[in-house]
């Protein structure tokens, strides 16, 4: 989420936040990858975009150019929550554009219990309920900022970040579904 941040509080927009545009380093934090579908915004976000999307990733404002579907930090928002979604579920959220019609996605509740029973693992409420908060479809009823997104985890800074390492913090079990997901790993750390 901090380079979300970045970006946001420099008036810009990712608009490509899937699997495959994050890497994770050796150790260190996952970096944001492929700046190509950023937009720079103005203040009111009446700017036009073109559509640039992946499917499962994107929310419903990205399908078009409308002034009622906004895009702004909260568009961001929902491509993050959908990949945190996949991480954990290891089955992506289904198009926004079906979502629309009839939202027949699995909630983000009954996929964390789905995986803490099968897993022994447990996801807190509160990030629980950020995720879904993020994952809304309608862009005015979405988590509109990272500020309001960590705070609704109740996320505290990580000390020594510099020096996480993935492979041994969580285990090669997530290494290979982070693989799987088409996100990108750092060679000489699959060893």
């Amino acid at each position: 989420s901090e380079a979300l941040n970045v970006l946001h509080d420099g008036q810009t927009m990712h608009r490509d936040v899937a699997p495959d545009n994050i890497f994770l380093q050796d150790k260190g934090p996952p970096v944001l990858l492929d700046l190509g579908a950023a937009r720079r915004t103005i203040q009111d976000y009446t700017q036009k975009h073109t559509a640039i999307l992946k499917v499962n990733y994107a929310p419903i404002e990205q399908y078009g150019d409308s002034q009622q579907m906004l895009q702004g930090p909260w568009t961001d928002l929902y491509a993050l929550a959908a990949v945190i979604y996949e991480c954990i579920g290891g089955k992506p959220t289904p198009p926004a554009t079906h979502r629309v019609l009839e939202d027949r996605m699995v909630p983000f509740a009954s996929v964390v219990r789905s995986v803490g029973t099968k897993f022994h693992v447990a996801y807190s409420a509160v990030f629980v309920s950020a995720i879904d908060a993020a994952l809304v479809i309608r862009p005015e009823e979405r988590t509109q900022d990272v500020h309001s997104f960590a705070r609704m985890m109740d996320l505290n800074p990580v000390a020594h970040m510099d020096q996480f390492n993935w492979r041994a913090e969580l285990g090669s079990p997530l290494v290979r579904a982070m693989r799987t997901l088409g996100v990108t790993l750092v060679e000489h750390d699959l060893r």
